[in-house]
């Protein structure tokens, strides 16, 4: 059966596959005579092979090697199947840089590596319980196949890279029990859709899964890695899956630690910095400091409220007021370093002045000192 290899592949074989064969594969059967050729072989025997025979009084041994041997047969797929693995790689163009005894002993290296990665609960992807849902600017939303044969392998993949519970079976080998049997249930049942979104190399971000009540959807829960909100570059993609599949929006934690936000009156999803409802906007932002970061630029009322989530070293980027910046050092007692009020004084907001005469950070220590 012809596999059509690459080219270039063809040329590695016929050259280091096809030396290491003759210095190295130790399983070939001596051949003395032309009838012997023919019992091995089960074809008639060459002309220059004949002439080799009756030449010499004391013919050197040939080898015959079968074409079907077993362990050549195994040893070949190895090779084919590294070969192939270095596709689309820095090594791809070096490959005849590596010979055959380098290859083996990658290949038995790297497997080795899987096969711990396994027992620690690894399982590779074949995708094949992926279907393409949405594309969008950092990757593509894949919804995991309930009925695929493949789906316990995908959800293991999706959990160990995620490092969450979702596919966290209890029996590693079998893939059973444990968080995973019961999410695999939920989704073969009906119960549940899951979505993961995937980069480049088939890398996952964010894990979405969505309950079925009476074919009405509804957000079970947003995550990203550890079971962490995921970062904020994939926030806009989120929100582009939420659009894409009409998801009924309803406040949910995860996705209000995202800055994704519910808005019942207008029944769509906005970002908390859409929002035109400051108070709502501020209720959210105390229950979510980690989403001044979303922000450029902060209202007074925020900006009291930024300082007192976080010290100033943490929001220096948030653009807050002169006197806030001064009164919040002194608040959390921070170094009277000059080069540092100069920042203060001089950096963003109105500059300090005293019956018109501008005030450094040096002339603010000079007098402090004093």
């Amino acid at each position: 059966m012809l596999r059509n290899d690459k080219p270039e592949i063809t040329v590695w074989l016929m050259s280091h596959f096809y030396r290491w064969l003759i210095g190295s594969f130790d399983v070939a059967t001596p051949v003395l005579s032309a009838n012997q050729y023919l019992l091995l072989s089960g074809e008639p025997t060459p002309e220059w092979l004949i002439q080799r025979f009756d030449s010499a009084t004391t013919p050197t041994p040939c080898f015959y090697i079968h074409p079907q041997q077993p362990l050549l047969l195994e040893r070949e797929r190895r090779l084919v199947e590294f070969l192939n693995s270095r596709q689309g790689t820095p090594i791809e163009g070096k490959l005849q840089r590596i010979n055959c005894i380098h290859a083996f002993s990658l290949w038995e290296k790297e497997h080795a590596q899987i096969q711990d990665r396994q027992r620690r609960g690894w399982i590779p992807s074949s995708g094949l319980a992926l279907k393409e849902v949405l594309c969008t600017p950092n990757g593509t939303w894949f919804m995991f196949d309930s009925l695929s044969p493949h789906l316990r392998e995908e959800i293991a993949y999706e959990s160990y890279h995620m490092q969450h519970c979702l596919g966290q079976f209890g029996d590693k080998k079998r893939l059973t029990g444990g968080y995973g049997e019961s999410y695999t249930q939920r989704i073969q049942a009906g119960e549940l859709r899951l979505f993961t979104l995937r980069s480049s190399g088939n890398a996952p971000h964010v894990t979405l899964s969505l309950q079925i009540d009476n074919n009405f959807l509804s957000i079970d829960q947003v995550k990203g890695k550890q079971n962490r909100p995921p970062i904020s570059r994939y926030t806009m993609d989120t929100l582009a899956l939420l659009r894409h599949l009409n998801i009924t929006p309803e406040t949910h934690y995860d996705c209000e630690a995202m800055g994704l936000i519910a808005q019942q009156e207008s029944s769509e999803w906005q970002l908390l910095t859409e929002l035109t409802d400051l108070q709502q906007q501020n209720n959210i932002l105390t229950r979510q400091p980690q989403l001044f970061a979303m922000f450029t630029q902060l209202s007074p009322q925020q900006q009291w409220l930024a300082l007192a989530s976080a010290p100033l070293h943490k929001i220096t980027n948030l653009g807050l007021d002169a006197t806030l910046r001064l009164a919040s050092s002194q608040l959390y007692q921070q170094s009277n370093d000059p080069a540092w009020l100069s920042e203060i004084l001089n950096g963003q907001g109105q500059q300090w002045q005293i019956e018109g005469i501008p005030l450094s950070g040096s002339d603010y220590a000079k007098d402090a000192s004093c």
